[in-house]
Order: structure tokens, then sequence, then C-alpha cells
């Protein structure tokens, strides 16, 4: 089970809110005034993990969070 039946509720849940298939459930963008695009860059998924470990003091990266969402997955 592990990660995935919460993966299928974000689905879910996406989806009855209007997002399509297609979009990134994760992008920033969504919930950003100063950029309007429908797919995140690279840039800004890095500055997204230099703020998050700014805000909590436990580094991160997007490497680091594949890996342990993979790690989950295997469980």
């Amino acid at each position: 089970d592990g990660l995935m039946p919460h993966l299928k509720r974000l689905m879910d849940i996406a989806q009855r809110v209007g997002f399509d298939p297609a979009d990134q459930i994760f992008n920033v963008n969504r919930f950003s005034g100063h950029y309007s695009r429908p797919q995140m860059n690279a840039d800004q998924v890095e500055a997204m993990y230099k703020k998050l470990t700014a805000m909590t003091g436990v580094r991160m990266t997007p490497h680091r969070f594949r890996h342990t969402i993979a790690s989950e997955m295997m469980r």
C-alpha cells in the first residue's frame, strides 16, 4: 500500500476541482502571483526546495525527495 492510496486520493480530488489528468499536480505556479506558466521549470523546482530547506532547516533536494518517495513505495 504505502504511498499509492494517498496519491490516488490526491489525483481524485485534483480531478474533482478541475485539474486535467495531464496537469502537474505539484505545480507551484498554480499558487503564485508572480508566475502563470502551465508547467514548472527546473529553476522553479530548485527554488522551491531551497525555500523548503530554509523554512524547515532540513536540507532537501529534488533527488533526495525522489529517493525518499521511491523507498516508501517499495515498502
